[in-house]
């Protein structure tokens, strides 16, 4: 073997090892949640009797359908979310100092297709989602709503699951790298910003079927997500 080719090798090695240090082994209960979130979005389409494209082409559906739909993927969204944080803890990243940001760049353009979800872009998935800034309006009269409701927002928000559940690891990385900075602002903070596990609401009379879907998975996570999120609150003490 040549030195450029043994070079490469070890070039491509350490990358290997770089790799596995860096992303989440996702084994154990972690590999079975996220094994049981992909089952998950599989049934929401055997349960709706319909497919991405489908759901596309179909523009607009019943309103107490789409309540239906939005039920069964809110609770897999959080199903999701917990399982990437909990992830994310695990994880120790190295912070680089920040560099001068560079000139502005040219954007390319993209042709986005409504029925090909594969062009889609700018898909967004917050992982440490905030509170709605839309301030409540009291005696103001209710608008009339429609009987129909739109479904793109339904496959945007499906495709994005389907990507997370792709590869897991690269969101559980960006999740810890903002971790990381959360935590390195802590030290030299008065004020330091402070994770908490919100408590659960009450029990309703009557629990929805995504609810009962994800509540398995959910009793599972969260005691670990606990566990890991207060040893990394206790890693660095702020002030």
């Amino acid at each position: 073997m040549s030195a450029s080719r043994q070079k490469l090798a070890h070039r491509r090695a350490r990358r290997a090892r770089v790799r596995a240090v860096l992303h989440p082994s996702f084994t154990g209960d972690l590999f079975d949640i996220w094994r049981r979130a992909r089952e998950l979005w599989l049934q929401f389409f055997d349960r709706h009797d319909t497919t991405l494209v489908a759901l596309i082409e179909r523009e607009v559906v019943w309103r107490a359908e789409h309540r239906k739909m939005c039920d069964w993927l809110h609770h897999l969204e959080q199903l999701v979310r917990c399982l990437i944080l909990t992830a994310a803890f695990a994880l120790e990243v190295a912070l680089k100092p920040r560099k001068p940001k560079p000139r502005a760049r040219k954007h390319r353009c993209h042709i986005i297709w409504d029925n090909k979800p594969d062009t889609w872009v700018r898909l967004r998935f917050s992982i440490f989602p905030h509170a709605s800034r839309a301030v409540k309006t009291y005696g103001a009269p209710a608008q009339k709503q429609s009987r129909f409701a739109r479904t793109l927002p339904l496959a945007r928000r499906l495709e994005t699951l389907r990507r997370i559940l792709v590869a897991p690891e690269a969101s559980a990385r960006r999740a810890a790298f903002h971790l990381a900075r959360l935590q390195a602002a802590n030290v030299t903070s008065n004020q330091p910003r402070t994770l908490v596990m919100n408590d659960a609401p009450p029990p309703p009379r009557t629990v929805s079927r995504g609810r009962q879907a994800t509540e398995s998975a959910l009793e599972k996570l969260l005691p670990l997500c606990e566990d890991r999120m207060d040893a990394w609150a206790r890693r660095t003490e702020p002030g």
